[in-house]
């Protein structure tokens, strides 16, 4: 049951991860607590994922969804994030550098250089592979530091954090 949105993703990625220009991987993100992340096992919150779980991972490398496992996780404090909100209902909040697979252009995008009317890979209520719309991007200068969190994981790969592909 844990795996049940792969078969339909992997066509879904292979086809994408061709136009993906841009290899370099962050191995890192850097995610409030209460972000949803897609392990094997199921979703789980990113504070509650410690070394030797297994997320669902996209490699740019292979084209294709696959397993990274965490060897850390780490904590630290920002003050400054940003928000992307999609039209189907689906937002996520992080560090504004960290990317997204943006599919309207077929590439990795800065969040905070994602605008209204992009498109992005994120994992529908099925747990299947969609395309959704940016309907906003909404930068947050917040008045104190959160906590975030960060995955150091055995690969250099995207994983799945409140549904959305980022790395």
């Amino acid at each position: 049951m844990a795996h049940r949105y792969l078969t339909g993703m992997m066509a879904l990625v292979l086809a994408l991860a061709t136009s993906c220009g841009e290899k370099r991987m962050a191995k890192d993100g850097y995610l409030p607590e209460g972000t949803v992340v897609m392990t094997v096992e199921g979703p789980r919150r990113i504070e509650t994922v410690g070394p030797g779980a297994q997320v669902v991972s996209f490699n740019d490398a292979e084209a294709n969804v696959d397993f990274a496992t965490v060897k850390k996780l780490y904590a630290s404090e920002i003050s400054t994030v940003q928000r992307i909100e999609l039209e189907s209902g689906v937002s996520l909040t992080v560090r504004k550098d960290k990317r997204v697979l943006n599919l309207a252009y077929g590439s990795w995008s800065r969040v905070n250089q994602m605008h209204k009317g992009d498109e992005v890979m994120y994992l529908n209520e099925m747990g299947e592979p969609s395309r959704s719309v940016v309907s906003r991007v909404v930068p947050q200068n917040l008045s104190y530091p959160v906590r975030v969190y960060g995955l150091e994981l055995d690969k250099k790969q995207g994983i799945f954090a409140n549904d959305i592909l980022l790395r």
